[in-house]
């Protein structure tokens, strides 16, 4: 018999799949688990970022594009979305029409709550 088979497993279910582990692993596979899964990954910026930054980095990622791609879509400097995506500057009427045409998006969705 393999040293293997004599040491103690256990099962771990995911997905309704079961692995069966070294027990001595279990728990730090459990912790490795719930450090992985995101109930809700836009939880912390939604607290932090205004709604026009968060419009902004969800439709980003929703046609794929990186800033740097974006950048070159639509003429903005890359350090422009990026302080737009962080909070740090607000999109004028213009550069929302810019960025709403490359994205696909009303271009109201990234004017300042208080516009």
């Amino acid at each position: 018999m393999s040293e293997l088979m004599k040491k103690p497993h256990t099962n771990i279910l995911i997905d309704g799949e079961i692995f069966h582990v070294l027990k001595q692993h279990k728990q730090t596979l459990v912790t490795i688990i719930k450090n992985l899964s995101v109930e809700d990954p836009f939880k912390d910026m939604e607290e932090k970022l205004p709604k026009y930054a968060l419009s902004l980095r969800g439709a980003r990622h929703k046609e794929g594009l990186s800033q740097k791609e974006l950048s070159i879509i639509t003429g903005i400097a890359i350090t422009n979305i990026s302080k737009m995506e962080n909070g740090q500057r607000k999109i004028g009427e213009t550069v929302a029409k810019k960025l709403a045409h490359a994205l696909k998006v009303k271009y109201k969705v990234f004017l300042d709550d208080a516009d």
